[in-house]
């Protein structure tokens, strides 16, 4: 009923995409797509269809996560490319979702969809050492979920074919140590620039910004522009 109302209102309205290249924003845990505001609104400014999309991030594991924005995928219209911006646990997620074939699902939107960049924003790719440290207090998995204790056991994480080009913006200062103390080497408070490495990665950059706003930081935004348009970070 819904798609049927939403093609009425495209016909009597004369409602047209803002672009066929579609960008889908992927928060954290415990996260919304509040957190995307100020990049959902550049991403828009430069010509994309960038959504900021919400997801029980505390409720399922990574693979349920993926299963969910399969079907959104598949569900699209008038897109004719899509592109991911990720944030922390959403890039494991869309990890997943790029690694899968075969699927019914996954055979519906790669068919409809060609495939674009993805920026991975401050990624546990490697894990999370603070999640290990505290993975033995029953309130991490009451409180994170099954995603948490996932990113608390580490690798290896769906892997990342070479054919698609991904960049990484990882948090911490500029120098040796980061914002927290307690973590071993350079980070944003909560994951180690060492942490969010990728293997293959076409780019990788430090931006000086604490986990919780790296999203929201003119230098990430910029970046994460040039690389959906050039496919290099500044």
């Amino acid at each position: 009923a819904c798609a049927e109302k939403l093609r009425q209102y495209k016909k009597t309205e004369g409602l047209v995409p803002r672009s066929p290249h579609l960008v889908i924003l992927l928060h954290g845990m415990g996260r919304s797509p509040v957190l995307f505001r100020d990049m959902e609104r550049a991403l828009r400014a430069a010509g994309y269809d960038a959504v900021a999309v919400s997801y029980p991030s505390l409720t399922k594991n990574i693979a349920g996560h993926a299963d969910q924005v399969e079907q959104l995928l598949a569900l699209s219209q008038d897109a004719e490319r899509v592109s991911f911006v990720t944030h922390s646990l959403g890039g494991l997620v869309v990890r997943e979702v790029l690694s899968r074939e075969g699927r019914p699902t996954t055979r519906l939107w790669r068919t409809k969809l060609a495939l674009g960049r993805v920026v991975m924003i401050a990624p546990p790719n490697q894990g999370s050492e603070l999640a290990k440290s505290i993975a033995h207090l029953p309130p991490y998995h009451w409180i994170g979920g099954p995603a948490a204790s996932e990113i608390a056991a580490g690798p290896p994480f769906a892997p990342v074919s070479p054919r698609i080009e991904v960049a990484v913006i990882a948090g911490g200062t500029t120098g040796e140590t980061g914002f927290n103390p307690l973590l071993s080497g350079n980070n944003d408070g909560v994951v180690t620039v060492s942490e969010t490495r990728l293997p293959g990665a076409s780019d990788h950059i430090v931006v000086r910004a604490l986990h919780t706003v790296i999203a929201s930081h003119p230098e990430t935004i910029a970046a994460t522009r040039n690389f959906l348009e050039t496919g290099r970070l500044p």
